[in-house]
């Protein structure tokens, strides 16, 4: 217990004499135990200044070196490693986390050609193929516009192939997907993963036709419920980017999953009027997606409204768009400035964690520094593997509180939880 606290209240001092003590007397066979003790030593040593004692003393130093990294990087995430990596790679030249490391660095300075020299590295020096510094060095070769290179020369080609494709994915004119899907799909044409991105880079190029076949390959291909449903979805939204999702809708057959699918597609377009035209078909719906057509049309009067209106039941029924409803709820409750009203709504949320996250969000906005911060603190304390500066991460990047934590009355907070920086 000694050596928390004292961490806590940052005494470094007194927490290694606590843990030397804890040392002496733990029994050998308590290796969990004895890692806790070497863990916190090397945190309190960093803490104190002595990051590079705690390097040269602390054994394994291969080990060390990276507790050593993380615990510096905890302190600043703009920390000056140099020194650091020169005083570890005189006594272990050929550790691949040196390389790796060196690499992150270099990849936050957006050097990506250095970073991947530096990856190519950590990978050669690898004895246990650590995923990281694979993917790592993939994904450098992506941010230079190399992918055919990473594919080509990054082994195994399947797993180097889907990782490059889920980064292709995300740009919207599909044009390095569909190069990357054809040349797999060449060397692999009955695999599920070939025709399931192919079809993707069909889709976002806009050579629906094609996309389609290689979607219906896919689903015939795939050998797991969410592999299939993956390709149907995909199969789906060519549809609506066509501007036929009705004939989705009527003759895909499954029309409770077509609605799931192009409801929330719909949502995160903004296409309130395909939404509102989808619910006339659908009867069954949710009420929740009669308030997000409102939602997203920005009627957040008329979106309360209905939501308010079917709560309750909602809650009863468990349904499975009740935390959506909460979310839809409250933001509306803000973007109509009637703060005391999201704050009045806040104990009709029962899960405890999320009530401190809304919460938080709501007091933000309302501009209340000290309420916000209090509920910030107190998710930490409901959940071990969620730490502050996550909570406070989360809060900057939120579209309501994100805005808020801006304002002049936020001014010292910034100073003591700044916005991270963007990679």
């Amino acid at each position: 217990i000694y050596p928390f606290e004292a961490d806590q209240e940052k005494n470094y001092s007194l927490a290694l004499t606590h843990l030397n003590l804890a040392k002496q007397r733990l029994p050998k066979d308590r290796e969990e135990a004895h890692e806790d003790i070497r863990r916190f030593q090397i945190k309190a040593m960093v803490g104190q200044g002595d990051a590079i004692k705690a390097l040269t003393t602390v054994e394994p130093q291969d080990q060390t070196f990276r507790s050593v990294i993380y615990a510096l990087r905890d302190q600043d995430p703009n920390a000056d490693l140099s020194e650091l990596y020169a005083v570890h790679a005189r006594t272990h030249p050929n550790d691949p986390w040196l390389h790796y490391h060196k690499g992150v660095d270099a990849s936050r300075r957006k050097d990506y050609a250095a970073a991947e020299k530096l990856f190519a590295l950590a990978m050669r020096y690898d004895k246990e193929d650590t995923y990281t510094f694979r993917w790592q060095r993939v994904k450098m070769l992506y941010e230079l516009d190399r992918f055919l290179e990473a594919y080509e020369k990054i082994k195994p080609a399947d797993k180097t192939f889907r990782d490059l494709a889920r980064m292709l994915q995300r740009d919207e004119n599909g044009q390095g997907l569909l190069q990357l899907s054809l040349r797999h799909h060449q060397a692999h044409p009955k695999t599920y993963d070939a025709n399931y991105y192919l079809a993707e880079g069909y889709r976002l190029s806009k050579q629906h036709d094609k996309a389609d076949a290689a979607a219906i390959e896919a689903i015939n291909l795939g050998e797991s419920k969410y592999a299939k449903n993956r390709a149907f979805r995909s199969r789906t939204l060519n549809r609506y980017d066509q501007g036929r999702w009705q004939d989705a809708y009527d003759t895909f057959g499954d029309k409770d999953e077509v609605f799931s699918i192009l409801s929330w597609h719909m949502s995160r377009q903004k296409d309130a009027a395909s939404l509102r035209d989808l619910l006339s078909a659908h009867s069954n719906a949710d009420p929740f997606w009669t308030a997000e057509a409102e939602y997203v049309d920005k009627q957040y009067a008329k979106a309360k409204a209905v939501l308010l209106k079917h709560y309750d039941q909602m809650v009863e029924d468990k349904s499975r768009n009740l935390y959506s409803t909460r979310d839809r709820l409250i933001r509306s409750m803000l973007r109509l400035k009637h703060f005391d009203e999201a704050e009045a709504f806040l104990p009709r949320i029962t899960n405890e964690y999320n009530r401190d996250y809304f919460g938080a969000i709501v007091a933000a906005v309302a501009g209340n520094v000290d309420l916000a911060t209090k509920r910030m603190e107190a998710q930490v304390d409901e959940s071990d593997d969620y730490y502050l500066e996550d909570v406070v991460a989360d809060m900057y990047a939120d579209e309501d509180a994100g805005p808020a934590l801006m304002a002049d009355a936020f001014a010292e907070f910034r100073k003591k939880h700044p916005k991270p920086a963007e990679d």
